[in-house]
């Protein structure tokens, strides 16, 4: 029996304050879209509770990939010029790093126009096709305040770009639902977080739903990923070593994959930097480890939330933000300290190569020296530093490898492809016929 809830926040809302950091116009319509797909199935009533999750889920994140490829502008207007990099990164995100890698292809074709889709027989065309009309319908919303001007516009596509039936379907819903003034105002937001409040998700379920988001914003930085899983995996294995309970080793587990959260805000040209920081820049990186506190302390419990915001205190006073000494920190916040330097040193960065294990040690045992780190816990590291760089690297090896198959794939997909003047993707035969082989062989 746990002692405490490790979150108390709604999946709706730990998603909607986590991605509005990272960008809130995409989020606004993914919520909108996501409701509109909802609805449009809600009427069809042919919808099962597992599936209607799935989709709506699917929809929420639509444009996942836009937050890696920054196309943010050319994604708001009605007809989508070059839709290939965002679709195929959101799909290969999907695909490898997300509990909705069932949906991955729906998120693939949803820029298909109808005529194209006719190519096809993917059983996710459907979802995708439901998904390209409700992304449609909230852009031409946004620039138009006339609702009969929404629905002309989207019939006048009736048969190349939209299907037949998913217009009429959505003229029919609503006429029932009131979808388009519903996603004017905040009637559509209230609907979607009531239904994921509904959802009654397991503490499980939320937590890989925020392994999710860690891993939507460590892909800004592309080399944080296996540090975020080697520092909980560290964490974790001394927690264990300080004979703490298995409670206290999840939390530690959990505050390491959530410790560098503050750094969605840190901009990415500061953390990919080549080369040390400036004055101006590092006042700028110093503030993650405040943020990570104000947006954990969002959804995670205090415990959880300190162990995490604190990561670069000091026992003698000369970490940050808050310049802690020795006896405000608690041995699981010491410990955090100690995974998330040994593993930013045995790492690679932008900025440097990674450090042999004595060059590690050194630096380790010097800080513990003057006082900045606890020797104990340096002491317990240095004699397990083989075995928990082992399993450490265990740990991450799944993350790692998807991570590195997702920019494999979307590497060799973009060079092949992008060179085809084509208005949509989806006229490029021989890249769904990749997709589609690498989808079977996954």
């Amino acid at each position: 029996m746990k002692k405490y809830m490790k979150i108390h926040e709604s999946p709706f809302n730990i998603i909607r304050t986590v991605m509005s950091l990272i960008n809130d116009k995409f989020i606004d319509h993914g919520i909108r879209v996501a409701y509109i797909c909802h609805m449009m199935s809600k009427y069809e009533g042919r919808v099962d509770g597992h599936e209607l999750r799935m989709m709506t889920s699917s929809a929420l994140f639509h444009d996942i990939g836009a937050y890696k490829t920054e196309e943010v502008e050319d994604l708001m207007h009605f007809e989508v010029a070059n839709s290939l990099p965002h679709a195929v990164y959101g799909y290969l995100f999907t695909k490898y790093l997300s509990p909705l890698d069932s949906q991955a292809e729906v998120i693939l074709y949803h820029h298909m126009p109808y005529s194209d889709s006719l190519k096809h027989t993917s059983p996710y065309m459907k979802q995708a096709l439901r998904m390209h009309l409700a992304d449609r319908i909230d852009i031409s919303a946004l620039f138009d305040g006339d609702n009969r001007a929404v629905i002309d516009a989207v019939a006048k596509y009736s048969g190349s770009l939209f299907s037949p039936y998913e217009v009429e379907l959505f003229i029919n819903a609503d006429k029932k639902y009131d979808i388009i003034n519903a996603i004017r105002d905040d009637t559509c937001e209230t609907y979607m977080r009531d239904y994921y409040n509904g959802l009654a998700l397991k503490e499980e379920e939320l937590i890989k739903l925020i392994k999710m988001l860690v891993f939507t914003i460590d892909f800004r930085s592309e080399q944080t990923i296996v540090h975020t899983i080697q520092v909980a995996a560290f964490a974790k294995l001394l927690g264990e070593y300080f004979n703490m309970s298995e409670e206290e080793q999840e939390d530690l587990y959990f505050a390491g994959l959530l410790h560098d959260f503050g750094k969605i805000k840190v901009p990415v040209s500061i953390l990919e930097k080549d080369g040390p920081l400036d004055n101006d820049e590092w006042p700028v990186m110093k503030r993650h480890a405040q943020w990570t506190r104000e947006i954990v302390g969002g959804f995670a419990n205090d415990d959880i939330t300190e162990i995490a915001a604190r990561h670069h205190e000091k026992l003698n006073g000369s970490g940050y933000p808050g310049k802690l000494l020795a006896d405000d920190l608690t041995l699981s916040q010491r410990i955090m300290a100690v995974a998330d330097i040994a593993s930013a040193l045995s790492g690679k960065r932008s900025y440097k190569d990674p450090m042999p294990k004595e060059t590690v040690l050194g630096i380790l045992e010097k800080m513990g020296g003057n006082g900045q780190l606890d020797s104990d816990i340096i002491k317990v590291l240095e004699a397990n530093y083989d075995a928990f760089m082992s399993k450490s690297a265990h740990d991450s090896q799944d993350a790692a490898s998807r991570y590195e198959a997702l920019k494999s794939e979307y590497a060799a997909l973009i060079s092949k492809y992008t060179s085809l003047d084509d208005k949509f993707y989806a006229t490029n035969e021989q890249l769904f016929a990749d997709l589609a082989a690498s989808s079977c062989c996954a």
